[in-house]
């Protein structure tokens, strides 16, 4: 029976390996987060005005604003509240008012009093703000979300590898159940403490913690895909796009609308950026449109679970091929 067996590593790759992956893993973390959030500024972001027919006119024209010109002030708080515009610059009667919610952050909420109040301003006028929704006492400056899906995103990326480095060869439905035991548990751990406890997110808890198991999952599910695949470069590509990537472009400490041109996009179609919407409709916005964020997340657990069984379905092949007896060719006399 022949059996090949794996060459062990070089000893310079054992010395060059843990230096480059530190420097790889570190340098992603610091180029990511300091690009997307070092200088956080509105990019279209949607704002309501509401007052005489030159409303358009009396607001300046700006890149960064996405202005929507609505009939009434109920009109424009029923749209703050269902969390289809951020806020919305109202003009009437000499008043010059301005509708936002701090439930989007405190960044989010100053950067626009900011551009308002100057817009007011330059009308001799001064601005009154009020706060159509507010953050919760618990979480004033809106950042417990992000600090909530940053833990389960860290978790997740370590079960996953854990999950591959010490049950490699454990059957597909086996390391399926560790996924749903993993996810349950971390989920309504993370729920019970930001919730309950701590009292940072208002909202309903089934809900939300259906949503941060479902986070659990497809973090999971996605490095013990990538590993399975891709064996220890598979923990590098995981902690770079889960993780790292992953929750810095989230929209939990800076609302995506409030990145780098480009990153909202990536945001929305990433697991921690997914669930950070889907939080934050459930928790402020009367559930909003939580249907996208959830399509995401299940869409992420499907195709990681394929992607792994898949690379198991490949293994053992490639075990039976190496593990397969020698027929001997009879000699030819």
């Amino acid at each position: 029976m022949s059996e090949k067996k794996a060459e062990a590593p070089s000893r310079a790759a054992l010395f060059v390996q843990p230096i480059a992956t530190g420097i790889l893993i570190g340098t992603a973390f610091l180029l990511i987060f300091m690009f997307a959030l070092h200088k956080p500024s509105p990019h279209a972001v949607p704002v309501g005005v509401v007052g005489p027919s030159n409303i358009s006119q009396i607001v300046p024209a700006s890149d960064g604003l996405a202005l929507r010109t609505l009939g009434s002030t109920a009109q424009a708080r029923q749209e703050i509240e269902h969390n289809t515009i951020y806020a919305a610059y109202v003009v009437q009667g000499g008043h010059y008012q301005l509708l936002a919610a701090s439930a989007h952050g405190a960044i989010a909420f100053h950067t626009l009093e900011g551009i308002f109040t100057g817009v007011a301003a330059a009308h001799g006028a001064q601005l009154q703000v009020t706060d159509v929704v507010p953050a919760v006492p618990g979480d004033p400056n809106g950042v417990s979300i992000f600090y909530l899906i940053f833990a389960l995103t860290l978790g997740a990326f370590l079960f996953g590898q854990t999950s591959f480095a010490a049950a490699r060869y454990l059957p597909v439905r086996v390391k399926l159940v560790q996924v749903l035991i993993f996810s349950v548990v971390l989920g309504v751990i993370g729920s019970l403490v930001a919730r309950v406890w701590i009292h940072a997110i208002p909202g309903s808890l089934p809900a939300e913690t259906g949503v941060l198991v479902l986070l659990a999952a497809a973090i999971g599910t996605f490095t013990l895909a990538m590993t399975s695949l891709l064996a220890d470069a598979g923990v590098a590509l995981a902690t770079i796009i889960g993780l790292i990537l992953g929750t810095g472009i989230s929209g939990g400490p800076v609302p995506a609308d409030f990145l780098p041109s480009g990153f909202a996009f990536f945001s929305s179609a990433l697991p921690p950026g997914a669930t950070v919407t889907a939080l934050h409709d459930i928790a402020y916005f009367n559930a909003g449109d939580v249907t996208k964020p959830l399509i995401v997340l299940v869409a992420w657990i499907v195709v990681c679970i394929g992607i792994t069984a898949a690379a198991a379905r490949r293994g053992q092949v490639a075990q039976v091929a190496i593990t397969a007896p020698d027929v001997g060719v009879p000699a030819v006399p």
